[in-house]
This record gives C-alpha cells, sequence and structure tokens, in this order.
C-alpha cells in the first residue's frame, strides 16, 4: 500500500465521518421518534378509555339521579297521604269524643231510668 493511497483512504474517511455521525444521529432520532410515537398511542388509548369510563360513569349518575327523583316523588306522595291520615285522625278523635260524651248521656239516662223504675 503506497502512502498516497493510505492518506486518500484517510481523507476520504474524514469526509466520510460527518455523514457516518449524522446517519447515527438520524439512527437516534429515528428511535426516539418511534418511541415518542408509541408512548403517544399508548397515552391516547388511556385518555380514550378515561373518557369511556367517564361516560358510562355519568350514564349511571344520570340513572341514580333518576331513581332519587322518582323516590322523591313517591316520598311526596306519601307524606301528602299522612297528612291526610292524620286529619282523618283528628276528624276520628273528635267524633269519638263525641259519641263518648253521648255514651255517657245515655248512661246517665239509663241510670235514672234504672233508679227511676219501681
Amino acid at each position: 500500500m503506497t502512502a498516497n493511497t493510505l492518506e486518500e483512504r484517510v481523507a476520504r474517511l474524514e469526509r466520510l465521518k460527518p455523514i457516518l455521525e449524522a446517519e447515527s444521529l438520524n439512527t437516534l432520532l429515528e428511535d426516539q421518534r418511534n418511541f415518542l410515537n408509541r408512548l403517544d398511542h399508548q397515552v391516547n388509548v388511556r385518555v380514550h378509555a378515561v373518557e369511556v369510563s367517564i361516560t358510562d360513569l355519568k350514564f349511571d349518575v344520570g340513572q341514580v339521579m333518576d331513581r332519587v327523583d322518582k323516590l322523591d316523588g313517591r316520598m311526596d306522595k306519601m307524606e301528602s297521604s299522612m297528612v291526610e291520615m292524620k286529619a282523618e285522625m283528628s276528624e276520628m278523635k273528635t267524633e269519638m269524643s263525641v259519641m263518648k260524651a253521648d255514651i255517657a248521656t245515655m248512661k246517665g239516662m239509663l241510670e235514672l231510668l234504672v233508679a227511676a223504675r219501681p
């Protein structure tokens, strides 16, 4: 091998060195880009899963709220019925008091009749 040829080869390698380094950097950049793309995809999949879960939860909460509203309506009806029943019970108590007074009067009259009997 001649010195000239060796020098030419060294010079040629020196000229190729930046290209080889750039290719090496390009490979690293491409690897990083691929990694980031995979990571981005995983994040998107997880975000979608969370969005689906939120949608499901909103639906479930809506159903629970509907049930609560129905129960609230039923409770209102029951409270109204209880108020009516209390009013009826008060009327019945009044009627019972009148009946007791009538019974007491009748008892007194019977006692008088029995006492007045010859």
